[in-house]
């Protein structure tokens, strides 16, 4: 490793204490909610046209936010749980 990786890594050790002075919270790992086996998924198959992907990467498994604000017209979500299927209520506007 030559002076410029060695002075890379230090800049990087450097800004990550800074980075730790201003959002302890971060390295603490309390930013992101955990998965828990309680999250709704998309209920498939459903294709996403919008996403740019490896043709073998298949569909992850989409998260849905519990009042299924996030859902896709016309799909259902899953409780992998308990197998349970959820269908958003079409808007009154």
């Amino acid at each position: 490793m030559g002076v410029t990786g060695l002075l890379a890594l230090g800049l990087g050790v450097v800004l990550m204490f800074l980075w730790w002075g201003v959002d302890e919270e971060f390295f603490m790992g309390r930013t992101l909610s955990m998965r828990t086996s309680r999250d709704l998924v998309l209920a498939g198959p459903y294709v996403d046209a919008t996403a740019a992907r490896m043709p073998d990467s298949g569909l992850p498994e989409i998260v849905i936010a519990e009042d299924l604000s996030n859902l896709p017209e016309g799909v259902q979500a899953l409780d992998p749980v308990t197998g349970e299927r959820f269908t958003r209520e079409p808007d009154d506007d």
